[in-house]
């Protein structure tokens, strides 16, 4: 069993069923890195629920709904990985524009507004320079961990981690309104932590869609999947 086995990124080889009362071919996937594996095929319907984290929860729903009549488990699985992984990294995309978006009411370009200290001062931006610099150092200085510890950690947890992550820095962002925070410092921190968070999110997609359609394959589909750098 290979490393991706074990980590539960692939699934294994497909095995022939001698018994006609079951489907010819089954997708068999190690519970990332849990032990026991998991059938597709499985007829008990609380065995997809098992663990923490099993997507197979989709499978289950897959299969109430007869999906796998029609498609190919394979090309299932395929699809669903592109959805996923395109639908995830937008959303990491998106959670680092509200900084982007507020600029303007932290440091208001005319008197309409007061702004939030410190920003509204002579020195606003500078100091929202320092904020985006803030982000942009850690982002690129976690980049590098990032990488090398996708490549040995477990993905699903991984990438959820760093999910949660990113929106706790996003919502972070939104405390100092309620709590009358204008502490700089207090800003400068919430970035740091959410470029470390927002790093976690390309080494792990681009290595789940290595992974699912081939070293030789896979920047094609990159290429289409990141549309999401459009908006």
């Amino acid at each position: 069993m290979t490393s991706e086995e074990r980590r539960g990124l692939l699934p294994k080889k497909e095995e022939d069923e001698d018994d006609s009362s079951t489907e010819s071919s089954q997708v068999v996937f190690n519970g990332g890195g849990q032990s026991g594996s998991f059938a597709l095929t499985n007829p008990d319907p609380h065995y997809y629920s098992r663990g923490p984290l099993h997507v197979p929860l989709l499978v289950q729903l897959s299969i109430s709904l007869g999906l796998f009549k029609y498609v190919p488990k394979p090309i299932f699985f395929k699809v669903l990985v592109y959805i996923l992984t395109f639908i995830g990294y937008a959303t990491y995309h998106m959670s680092r524009k509200p900084f982007s978006v507020v600029k303007v009411v932290l440091n208001p370009p005319n008197d309409s507004s007061n702004g939030w200290p410190p920003f509204n001062t002579d020195d606003g931006k500078t100091l929202l320079g320092g904020v985006d610099n803030a982000w942009g150092f850690s982002y690129a200085f976690a980049m590098f961990f990032s990488g090398i510890i996708a490549d040995r950690v477990n993905l699903r947890y991984f990438l959820t981690m760093g999910m949660l992550g990113s929106a706790i820095a996003t919502m972070l962002l939104g405390v100092p309104y309620y709590a009358g925070i204008h502490l700089y410092a207090y800003f400068i921190l919430v970035q740091i932590f959410g470029g470390v968070m927002q790093s976690t999110g390309w080494p792990s997609v681009v290595s789940i869609m290595s992974h699912w359609f081939g070293k030789q394959r896979y920047q094609l589909f990159i290429f289409s999947w990141r549309l999401w750098a459009l908006y």
